[in-house]
């Protein structure tokens, strides 16, 4: 009793990786266009993509391939556009390659001919992309030119010079000292060719002024995961230091924060954690009501000052957002009102493993710890050291608000 575009749609689900299926289910999963795409690559292609998307987000002993997604990961964890554009069926031409029949054979590639190329052009192409980049990368690893350096490249194709080393344009002159660097670009599988100079050697602009290049940037000690979740857990902290001053709060203090909140980068006022939709109320409109009945103020402290604390619940949040988070004036609203008093214990998993390596052994050594081999043993050297206590980095701290 179910039409046949149904069965087709649903047919597809039996082509995919598991946790992509895990994904659909939590409601995360791609598009239908990008279903179908995804769907018609081989399960084994579909699993090395998505553990090359992941291969930054598990532990060493841990598969990426096997990486589930879960409820409470960002919206945009899943790149299901990049995935798709990455297992979308197409042609790789034999005249693209660098590697010869050789590689060819050892890689199983089987060649077919397109007919409707030009005379006198290799029409010679696969469809197996996984073999073709392969061979391509078997090309770079053994058969490159000698003396030659071996090129990364991000998800765009661009090409990254090793450490040391930067990359020059074509308008560049050539200089002694300098390499040639070839990489496999991951979405277009060419090999390409870039000159590398050291970072001793001073680059020429296409102006002729020479200038030392910049060395590439180290990665945060914090990445944008944990500061999104450091301002989450501070929202809640703050809202609950509000709550427990809402009977007793210096009305000076209360006119202080307030002015701070109107201040606040979010004052529009969006983000108002009352009034969810445009039929009701916000804390604001029922705050006029009350203490405005009949155009007069009601000169009553504890209403006047319940309502005043609620608005500031409503309007003030620590969220990472260009739209509709408050910035610094809810950090200083919350150091104002103790809300670091507030904070729970920062030493849980899901937030340590925002640290690149680098900052979570600083923040080991801040402990008083030895350093550890691997960031996951340093984690557990934190968590354990912490136990029941309280850990609160400063970076997740209100307090450091004072210090901009």
């Amino acid at each position: 009793m179910v039409t046949p575009s149904y069965l087709k749609r649903f047919s597809l689900l039996a082509k995919l990786h598991p946790p992509i299926l895990d994904a659909i289910a939590l409601g995360r999963g791609p598009d239908e266009r990008q279903r179908k795409i995804i769907a018609q690559a081989s399960l084994d292609e579909q699993r090395d993509a998505w553990a090359e998307m992941f291969s930054e987000s598990v532990e060493d002993d841990e598969d990426p391939a096997e990486y589930r997604v879960k409820a409470e990961d960002p919206q945009d964890t899943v790149a299901w556009g990049a995935l798709a554009r990455n297992l979308e069926q197409k042609e790789w031409y034999a005249r693209d390659a660098r590697f010869g029949d050789e590689l060819a054979r050892k890689h199983n590639i089987v060649w077919i001919e397109d007919l409707f190329v030009e005379a006198n052009t290799d029409s010679r192409y696969t469809l197996d992309a996984t073999a073709y980049a392969a061979a391509q990368q078997d090309w770079l690893d053994n058969e490159r030119p000698e003396n030659s350096i071996v090129l990364t490249s991000d998800e765009y194709g661009y090409a990254r010079a090793p450490e040391g080393l930067i990359t020059m344009g074509t308008w560049m002159a050539t200089q002694e000292g300098e390499v040639m660097g070839y990489g496999l670009n991951p979405r277009t599988l060419k090999i390409v060719e870039e000159r590398c100079r050291p970072y001793s050697a001073a680059k020429v602009d296409h102006s002729g002024s020479s200038a030392t290049p910049e060395a590439p940037k180290e990665r945060p000690d914090v990445s944008g995961t944990g500061h999104k979740m450091i301002g989450e857990i501070r929202t809640v902290a703050l809202r609950e230091a509000l709550g427990e001053v809402s009977e007793t709060a210096d009305p000076w203090d209360l006119i202080a924060a307030l002015l701070l909140a109107l201040e606040a980068e979010n004052v529009r006022v969006h983000g108002d954690a009352s009034g969810n939709n445009w039929s009701e109320p916000t804390a604001r409109t029922l705050a006029m009501a009350d203490l405005f009945p009949e155009g007069s103020l009601v000169r009553d402290e504890k209403l006047i000052r319940r309502h005043t604390v609620t608005v500031l619940q409503s309007i003030l949040n620590c969220d990472v957002s260009m739209h509709s988070g408050s910035g610094l004036p809810a950090q200083l609203v919350g150091v104002l009102f103790g809300a670091d008093q507030k904070m729970p214990s920062m030493a849980f998993e899901a937030f340590l493993k925002c640290y690149s390596k680098r900052g979570i052994t600083k923040a080991v050594q801040a402990e008083g710890l030895a350093p550890e081999n691997t960031g996951k043993e340093m984690r557990a050297a934190l968590m354990n050291h912490v136990g029941e206590g309280q850990w609160l980095p400063e970076v997740a701290s209100f307090a450091q608000a004072q210090d901009v």
